[in-house]
């Protein structure tokens, strides 16, 4: 029995590999060396320096702190004058850290995701749902903030209460904090879910000493995270034009919360009641899990997890939903939701690991995912990019020297300024444009 589940094990992994490379295939194969919508921010005259400048690093940009991502976009510029193709593929293999590291967290215990169900679940998460957030290079940012969440995950929901793996626990969230907007209200479920696991095990602790530990523990990480968020606070400026706030009490936030968490289960069909049943699915065992008296710090994982992801969806639903219910279903938000099919399986593995019916639950809740995907595996979706971009590049070779320079394939306002920033920096996209025009040199 014990090789039969190995080799089942082996072989999800297999097949989850052989469709991560297939993805990434089509991500480096379509990719273009032309920044594409927000990547032309990074050309603005207070960003991407010659050399490396903290105010840069460290500026808040919308309501956004982005450290990695500019950090690697400084290192791409260092290394291959900032090759947007590159930076497409490199943040792909940033992606992949994310689902490694939730399989990493559901099999810290024995009674995480067994054999080839961690694989079989996170198949999902390879799908082209989100393409945008392989298509953009900044757009990397999302990435990071996910992979440094669930990383905090591993090294805070721990039985032992060591100290240095509560510091890479902080490290991990202030990062994730950093990495994204979504890391905000993301690292708020993370640190109210490490704060009552800390206090519960601290009243259910025999010994004293380590209680006062596990308290100890338990304020520092909210004074730190607190501390974070008032800093970020402190730097926010409302951008003029951005979308008005919708609040819980009306019922367009509700529509459009529900329908991001549907397409978190592949649903790309505008529908409350299926985003519902999904909503359901995932908190269903989360009462039974924790109300144990001796839930392990996975149950504990797993529901914070869970809570963090519908944390960020609804802080999206916030400042979203004004702009109509089919922005629900713009791809970029996927990435989100898309961490639910993963979490709510492991949720109940936890919930009916003695239970008969495990086996069954889970195979229907493998089944409900299938169907929900099944129309999400069209990956041509990156071919529709690569033609934008194409089209861009070539609408800038035609209106190279104009001003206005406006190519909406690729960006929706005046080029001509970041286009002077990128050729000053002598971007690599630049290059075959120094040729047709010897003026856009430096």
């Amino acid at each position: 029995m014990r090789s039969f589940r190995l080799r089942a094990e082996i072989g999800a992994w297999a097949v989850f590999a052989a469709l991560a490379l297939f993805h990434l295939y089509w991500v480096a194969h379509t990719a273009v060396d032309l920044p594409y919508w927000d990547d032309w921010e990074m050309l603005e005259a207070w960003a991407l320096p010659g050399g490396l400048s903290w105010k840069w690093l460290f500026s808040i940009h919308s309501e956004s702190v982005l450290v990695p991502t500019r950090l690697e976009t400084w290192i791409l510029y260092r290394l291959t004058a900032w090759n947007i193709a590159a930076h497409q593929i490199l943040n792909f293999l940033v992606f992949l850290l994310g689902p490694l590291l939730a399989a990493a967290a559901a099999r810290a215990s024995s009674a995480g995701l067994p054999g080839p169900l961690a694989p079989a679940f996170l198949i999902f998460w390879l799908s082209p749902l989100a393409f945008e957030n392989h298509s953009w290079a900044t757009n990397g940012c999302i990435h990071f903030q996910i992979s440094f969440l669930l990383a905090a995950a591993y090294f805070w929901f721990r039985h032992e209460s060591s100290w240095p793996l509560f510091a890479a626990g902080l490290g991990m969230t202030w990062l994730s904090l950093n990495s994204f907007s979504s890391g905000i209200p993301a690292s708020l479920a993370l640190v109210l879910g490490f704060c009552a696991f800390k206090m519960k095990s601290a009243m259910e602790s025999k010994s004293a000493g380590r209680a006062r530990t596990l308290r100890l523990q338990a304020a520092l990480a909210a004074m730190f995270v607190g501390c974070a968020l008032l800093w970020w606070k402190s730097g926010y400026r409302k951008i003029e034009g951005s979308p008005s706030l919708t609040w819980p009490d009306t019922a367009e936030f509700w529509r459009f919360f529900l329908n991001l968490i549907a397409q978190g289960f592949g649903m790309d069909q505008l529908s409350a009641a299926l985003g519902m049943l999904c909503l359901i699915l995932a908190l269903a065992p989360l009462k039974k899990l924790l109300s144990n008296r001796q839930a392990m710090p996975q149950a504990w994982a797993a529901a914070t997890l869970i809570g963090a992801a519908l944390a960020i969806m609804a802080a999206i639903a916030l400042g979203r939903a004004s702009q109509g219910l089919g922005e629900a279903k713009t791809s970029r938000y996927a990435e989100f939701g898309m961490l639910l099919p993963f979490l709510t399986a492991w949720a109940w593995q936890l919930r009916l690991a003695k239970d008969g019916r495990r086996v069954i639950v889970i195979a229907c809740l493998w089944a409900f995912c299938f169907l929900g995907f099944l129309n999400n595996w069209r990956f041509d979706v990156y071919r529709t990019v690569e033609a934008k971009r194409l089209e861009g590049r070539r609408c800038i070779e035609k209106n190279l020297g104009s001003a206005p320079l406006i190519c909406r394939g690729v960006y929706p306002f005046d080029l001509s300024a970041k286009l002077d920033r990128a050729r000053a920096l002598e971007l690599s996209f630049t290059r075959p444009w120094a040729v047709l025009n010897p003026r856009a040199g430096i």
